[in-house]
């Protein structure tokens, strides 16, 4: 495999971290189910506004 240098891979689908879940890719991987629970629960618990998370 070559070394593109990535810091990052995206897995942008929801249901993508039930294929690869406990495994190890040898990288970096950034799941988007991750980032949204993360942020709906910041928002639900009133840690963050909309405003401060950047919605428009």
């Amino acid at each position: 495999m070559n070394d593109l240098n990535a810091d990052a891979i995206v897995l942008a689908g929801t249901d993508l971290n039930l294929a690869f879940d406990g495994q190890d890719p040898g990288y970096t991987v950034v799941d988007a189910l991750d980032v949204h629970v993360e942020l709906l629960a910041r928002l639900a618990g009133k840690e963050l506004t909309l405003e401060e998370a950047g919605a428009d």
